[in-house]
């Protein structure tokens, strides 16, 4: 009897951590060698031992590794190998495994000699070394190998003349960085990506239209010779390109069906930050077209108001339309009795997006139909824009109580309000130990219970082309899920606060705006410019008095 427990512990000692997992390649004693020596592609392989708490405990990590690294298959594959498996004890001891778990790199070609340690225990740190160490690998070097900018110039030319394509390029001197190789292994299968890396001492070797103001550099070349900066985070390059390749889709499909009547091509992936322009359409038509319906602008509509159009001049303090939105809120400080008539009369000579003769027009919030989508989007994009730039100066509740008594007061969709002021009714109970980055996180809930609501089959409020779902999606943010998401868990807090901070910030000429002046200097030029507005109202109604033409006013150079 105690002889058959004991085979029987053996049997399970001997049995591997990743025998079920039909995507991972188990090695043993007899192809070990033949597998990864001399082949034509480069190997990363973990030495494990199926007993030891640590290698189980690493096993989930290196799953995600090789779940990650599967589209590279074909200049780098992964497999282990169970040291704790008798008949692999001699291979493991020549591979001079004394440790577990073990990882090892092994270029193509490589002799039994040639072989380097992976020290990174993290799925994101071995794909950053695996990248570095493949650089030297023979059958990635060529990949990577640096061409004259006026050939790379010529090569482009070709691959547009065959068709719409991205060029992904790294200009250096010096060999590229890890993360683009990432970028290069991640997308191996899009063909319409083309990869290069462009030799350059200086700017002045580069051809001007790429816009390259130092290096090294990395940049894509759209189909249109348009050069935008491919972004440095791993995550924000992968979205970026995704948003791209979306987008060069979308141009070839509406150049291959002209029958189909779209104002613009619908893109179902979102981009990698908030429209700016949709902003600016919100912005227009709460103003222009909600608050525009209401014929008194006592008491508290008119606080609300006054507080909302300061938050949005301060949100977007450093766009080129703040001086507009400046004007509004000194207009409105110098009217302390507004009437409709006023209202309506400002909005005439306001230098902001008219919408009356064209209407709204929408760019990530355009919807497949004129009744989907459009402002209900760009609303509530605007809303989170605010929040996550509240949430910076550690004022986000007083934004979300400005915004709910915006809702609540202007907001044209009253059942629509009602369920939002439903989950704002106990917003300071909510935020009562109020930290920065907690309004974001909270309107992002709200949002995101919305969605559930809303994404259901028979609402016919929802765009077939666009559903409804929790946001963000996993291609946008791979690391903000945990388990399965739903509203209100399944979430990774911080990974998730980091991407709608990111998302959601004020991005001007596609780029995001840092304040290169301290707060309190910032504070007071926001005051100043208030102030200006103010006085250039005052200035209006003297001019008025006296018989001047609003015309002559100085609104534009505000």
């Amino acid at each position: 009897r105690g002889y058959l427990v004991l085979l029987s512990c053996l049997a399970v000692a001997s049995a591997g951590l990743y025998d079920n997992d039909k995507d991972i390649l188990g090695l043993n004693a007899t192809n070990l060698e033949q597998t990864i020596f001399h082949s034509e592609t480069a190997w990363v392989v973990q030495f494990y031992s199926s007993w030891c708490g640590h290698c189980q405990n690493f096993a989930p990590t290196w799953r995600t590794f090789a779940a990650e690294t599967q589209g590279w298959s074909a200049r780098v594959r992964t497999a282990v190998i169970d040291c704790a498996d008798s008949k692999n004890t001699a291979i493991c001891s020549k591979h001079k495994i004394t440790g577990t778990p073990t990882v090892k790199f092994y270029k193509s070609g490589s002799a039994e000699t040639e072989e380097a340690p992976i020290h990174e225990r993290t799925s994101e740190g071995m794909r950053a070394e695996t990248a570095g160490l493949a650089l030297n690998s023979p059958n990635v070097a060529a990949t990577f190998a640096a061409q004259q900018p006026a050939a790379l110039v010529e090569h482009i030319a070709r691959r547009r003349a065959a068709g719409p394509s991205l060029a992904v390029i790294h200009a250096s001197a010096a060999a590229p960085p890890a993360a683009f190789v990432q970028i290069v292994f991640d997308h191996l299968a899009e063909q319409r990506l083309h990869f290069a890396v462009a030799a350059a001492e200086s700017v002045t070797a580069l051809p001007a239209a790429w816009a390259v103001s130092a290096l090294p550099a990395s940049i894509v070349l759209g189909p249109d010779g348009k050069s935008h900066a491919l972004p440095g985070e791993q995550a924000a390059a992968r979205r970026f390109l995704a948003y791209l390749i979306a987008e060069l889709d979308a141009a070839v499909s509406t150049t291959a069906a002209p029958a189909v009547t779209m104002r613009k091509a619908v893109t179902v992936r979102d981009p990698p930050h908030a429209s700016l322009p949709d902003l600016v359409t919100a912005i227009a038509y709460s103003m222009r077209h909600e608050v525009a319906l209401h014929t008194s602008f006592d008491g508290e509509v008119s606080a609300t108001l006054k507080a909302f159009t300061k938050l949005l001049a301060i949100t977007f303090s450093e766009t080129d339309f703040a001086p507009a939105l400046f004007t509004l809120v000194g207009f409105l400080e110098s009217t302390p009795l507004l009437t409709q008539q006023e209202w309506l009369s400002f909005l005439d000579r306001w230098d902001f997006e008219d919408i009356k003769e064209s209407g709204p027009q929408w760019v990530q919030c355009h919807g497949s139909a004129p009744n989907f989508r459009g402002y209900p989007c760009g609303l509530w994009m605007l809303f989170h824009t605010i929040t996550a730039a509240a949430d910076t100066r550690a004022d986000g509740l007083a934004a979300l109580e400005t915004i709910a008594g915006y809702v609540r007061l202007f907001f044209e969709c009253r059942v629509c309000a009602g369920h939002f002021l439903f989950q704002a009714k106990n917003l300071t109970t909510d935020l009562a130990d109020y930290a920065p980055g907690d309004a974001t996180m909270w309107l992002w809930r709200a949002h995101n219970r919305a969605n559930v609501r809303l994404g259901v089959p028979t609402d016919l409020s929802q765009d077939p082309t666009h559903p409804k779902v929790l946001f963000p999606p996993e291609y946008l943010c791979p690391h903000c899920r945990v388990g399965t998401a739903t509203a209100n868990s399944g979430w990774d807090r911080t990974a998730t606060l980091h991407f709608l901070k990111e998302y959601y910030a004020v991005h001007v000429s596609s780029a995001t705006w840092v304040s290169p002046l301290p707060t309190s200097i910032l504070s007071f030029c926001v005051f100043l410019n208030i102030a200006t507005g103010i006085a250039c109202c005052v200035l209006y109604s003297r001019r008025r008095r006296h018989g001047g033409r609003a015309k002559n006013l100085p609104f534009q150079s505000l």
